[in-house]
Formats: structure tokens, sequence, C-alpha cells
């Protein structure tokens, strides 16, 4: 992150990924969050939220894959409700996560966003390899999703680009998965996990 002119002759902070001398992906951090709202106010439906919420971090990130996984406080499970690839959403999942040799249950144990660039040893089991990878992929950010400091699920986000998720990993992305796990706590009685 650094202090940069804009283009609109005002000087900000400003988010760049660099790879091979070209910008992939800016994003002016006062905007970031502001661009959302309107989202928040129009999507009362996690799942068209979720969706909603995904394609315009697109414009982003690069996102390849996204995936909302939720805690089952009836079964102790992690479970899929929702994937998104290009060309291809689905939502009303309950596909239960395995837990053993689990990178999302780590995660959702550890309550800390996990970012990988060159994830070429993937630490989860074969269920969440299958979920998150293709051959293309070169960067991953699992984001546990909170409200008022309990984990409540995760978001999972795969990209093309090489170091899609540095804003994950400065934080700057948090109050956009915080704004959501309030979404979520109001409405999980609906989702039926």
């Amino acid at each position: 992150m650094s202090e940069e002119i804009m283009t609109d002759g005002t000087v900000g902070k400003s988010f760049a990924i660099i790879e091979s001398n070209r910008i992939n992906c800016s994003a002016p951090t006062d905007g970031f969050m502001r661009s959302f709202t309107a989202l928040f106010r129009k999507h009362k439906n996690v799942y068209k939220l979720f969706f909603a919420m995904t394609k315009k971090l697109n414009k982003f990130f690069s996102i390849s894959t996204a995936i909302l996984v939720l805690y089952s406080t009836a079964d102790d499970r992690l479970k899929v409700i929702a994937i998104r690839r290009p060309n291809y959403a689905r939502e009303g999942l309950t596909l239960t996560l395995p837990q053993k040799d689990s990178l999302l249950y780590d995660v959702f144990k550890n309550a800390m966003p996990h970012i990988e660039h060159f994830p070429a040893g993937f630490k989860g089991n074969f269920i969440e390899q299958k979920l998150l990878f293709d051959s293309h992929i070169k960067s991953l950010v699992i984001c546990p999703i909170k409200y008022e400091g309990s984990a409540l699920g995760l978001v999972c986000f795969t990209s093309p680009t090489v170091y899609a998720f540095e804003m994950f990993e400065e934080g700057l992305a948090d109050a956009l998965i915080e704004q959501f796990g309030t979404i979520i706590d109001r409405e999980k009685n609906k989702l039926n996990v």
C-alpha cells in the first residue's frame, strides 16, 4: 500500500498488485468499502449477496472460484452452501466437509485469514483441493466470517493472478467480511445449515 496521486489529481492510499511489471489490480482503500455499501443495503438474501459481492470483488481480484462455507452448530461441521466459478454458480448446497487433514477447519478454528501465493503444496484434504484448485490457480485466500467475535464460517477465493489477495493480508477487506458476517448472523436460521 502506498500514497499515490490518483487520476483525479488527489493524493490517496491505494493498493496495487504488480506482476511482470504491469498492474493487475488496484482499489483505492477509501472507496473500496463504499462501493460495497449499496450491495449490503440491496441484497438481504445471503446467496444473492455472496454472488453479488463475488462479482464486485472479481473486478479487483480476478477471482476464479468463490466458496461460501458455514458452520453448523447442529453437528459441529463446516458445510459448503454456495460456489461460484466463471459461468457456474450453485446455491443451496449442504456439502459437509471432512475434518481429517482439513485446512478449512484449521483456518476456522484459528479465526485468522489464510493466504497462499503459488499454492503448489496445498495443505488441505482431497475434497478441499477439488473444490478450490485447478491448474491455473496462483493465489488463494480463506477468510473467517465473524459476528461479534464468533466464527460463523469461511469465504474462500482463488485467483489465476499472482499475489491477488494482498489486500486481505493487509486487513483492508476485514470490514467487508465483518459486514457480511452481520448479514449471515441475521439470516442464518433461513439457511438450513
